[in-house]
């Protein structure tokens, strides 16, 4: 099945606005020739694209735009091989390599769908994916295997195994062994080209199918508004995110920006604090991009020789914004962190930290969108002529936006009918918009709690929470109460050498009471040894209030 024949009626999907003059792209586009060919034309072949760090610690491995372009061929020639056609889905599920980056661009190449997916994966997710997107074929790590194993048979595919060679997979080898024959695909600029899942934080996760002309948009104005980078301009960036490529955020970030840009990205096998601190002491890094847990967890709690000052960053930025840990990168770092605002299913960070960008703020809707702060409630979204309806400067609201991206689901005609709508995407994610035009993040919808009839976003809290000097990190989530609806209950993490204790929960719940409105304080406390969090540094708060549930069960 085409992935056009997945797709939600055109009434509910987005109506997409390329105003800027940047992002007039001629009928015929394929991502390919903006992150490899066009480099290489212009006499970059030499230039790093990638630097790579091995997961055993051994040397630095580059690699140049003229050899990444040799591997995307190769493999683009084997996945033509075995039949893969223009609109055909492909699983990519490989650690954090070169491989990994050529084998999603060569989908492009041929003018297939490329689906990237973790390698934390577990074989019911990884069934989950095969039957949503129908592939023709899946390449997935060795480190997989145990959990591909038992999907193999069932599947209609081609399977492709990365590292070892294990009868009844192709070894990759094998496939990306010979480039003759390459022919790349000729492409519309609203032919689909990849497909990110969210990250099922609030619950299960959805897949998004994003074209060559709202990616290459995506790159072009991160580039120019947040990298303050004029394409063809030099010095050209050198990138890292604290956030594997198997996701959207690490994929965007480290492989479609820095090479739209022909900057150079840099990749780690295995993400933690020693290949960071590699990288920032051998790599002239210009950007650094990850979620300020991470960055607490990886940089400012670990131990290091570095002075981060003398390091050359000029950009950092820091999503998930935490107060405390925002002020202690400021601090390491000599620059404040910019906390832009972006998600899988736009595929795109849509907001824009100019210079003066108050701290903690995700900035400016990104140029070439336009942005509404609209009513919770669906049916006050619009007024009757079909403007939206936006509430007061300074009120917390649903945010509403239109541009050259916005979310396009697929097999998931409810989704759709719900969150895209008179051509806005209205996202589960609260903001506020103060007087200067600035967006405040206040948390999401799904994860409002109504307690004795206020709606309390768990933001706030955890915002105040996580400046105590013992907490590490806290969640706060809404659980049945006979009384008020909901109760507050904080789930929290605490930093190392202090322990929970009556007379601690006392305190913070105190904290709230005299930061915030008293009754947003948390009347449950619950410490915990660590706190679950996906690879980008997210809580998975579906994940917490499924906990909850088995825990009330349970009494």
């Amino acid at each position: 099945m085409q992935l056009e024949d997945m797709l939600p009626p055109e009434e509910h999907r987005p109506a997409l606005l390329y105003t800027l003059p940047e992002l007039h792209f001629p009928p015929t586009l394929n991502l390919i020739d903006w992150m490899l060919d066009r480099h290489i034309d212009g006499g970059r072949a030499s230039t790093p694209a990638l630097f790579f760090y091995p997961a055993d610690g051994s040397a630095r491995v580059d690699v140049t735009y003229g050899e990444l372009q040799a591997r995307t061929r190769a493999i683009a020639a084997g996945l033509t091989r075995l039949g893969v056609g223009q609109g055909d889905r492909v699983l990519v599920g490989i650690r954090e390599h070169a491989d990994a980056a050529a084998t999603v661009i060569a989908c492009f190449a041929i003018g297939a769908v490329a689906v990237p997916f973790s390698t934390l994966s577990r074989t019911r997710e990884i069934g989950f994916f095969l039957e949503d997107n129908e592939p023709a074929v899946a390449v997935v790590d060795e480190k997989l295997l145990d959990q591909v194993a038992p999907l193999v048979d069932a599947a209609v595919c081609h399977w492709v195994l990365w590292g070892a060679a294990i009868g009844g997979f192709m070894p990759f080898e094998e496939l990306s062994s010979d480039a003759s024959g390459y022919e790349p695909a000729t492409t519309s600029r609203d032919d689909f080209a990849i497909v990110f899942y969210t990250a099922g934080t609030t619950g299960r996760s959805k897949p998004t199918a994003h074209t060559h002309r709202g990616l290459l948009a995506s790159g072009l104005l991160q580039n120019k508004y947040n990298f303050c980078y004029e394409d063809g301009s030099e010095p050209r960036p050198v990138v890292t995110v604290m956030g594997p490529i198997g996701h959207a955020f690490g994929w965007l970030g480290k492989v479609l920006h820095p090479l739209v840009a022909g900057g150079t990205s840099v990749l780690m096998e295995a993400i933690g604090p020693e290949p960071l601190h590699r990288a920032l002491k051998e790599c002239n890094l210009t950007d650094l991009e990850g979620s300020a847990p991470v960055f607490k967890r990886f940089l400012l709690d670990e131990p290091h020789d570095i002075d981060l000052k003398a390091t050359g960053i000029q950009r950092l930025f820091s999503l998930m914004h935490d107060e405390t840990t925002d002020r202690r990168l400021e601090e390491a770092f000599g620059l404040p962190p910019q906390n832009v605002f972006g998600m899988a299913p736009l595929g795109a960070i849509v907001t824009w930290a100019k210079p003066g960008t108050p701290f903690g703020s995700c900035g400016l809707p990104m140029p070439g969108y336009e942005f509404a702060v609209v009513p919770v409630v669906g049916d006050q979204q619009f007024l009757p002529g079909g403007l939206v309806n936006e509430v007061p400067t300074g009120e917390i609201g649903r945010l509403a936006l239109r541009g050259p991206t916005g979310i396009t689901y697929f097999n998931r005609a409810e989704l759709a009918a719900e969150e895209v709508v008179r051509g806005w995407t209205i996202l589960d994610d609260l903001f506020l918009r103060d007087e200067f035009g600035y967006l405040w993040f206040r948390g999401r919808v799904s994860g409002i709690i109504k307690t004795s009839g206020y709606s309390v976003a768990p933001v706030e809290v955890e915002e105040v929470l996580d400046g105590h000097p013992a907490v590490w990190r806290a969640a706060v989530i809404g659980i049945p109460d006979a009384d008020r609806g909901e109760l507050i209950k904080a789930i929290v993490q605490l930093n190392e050498g202090h322990g929970g204790s009556n007379e601690l929960v006392a305190e913070l719940q105190q904290l709230v009471r005299d930061s915030l409105t008293p009754y947003k304080y948390p009347r449950v406390v619950e410490f915990i040894d660590v706190l679950p969090m996906d690879p980008t540094g997210k809580i998975p708060y579906g994940e917490l209030r499924k906990r909850e549930e088995e825990l009330r069960a349970g009494h």
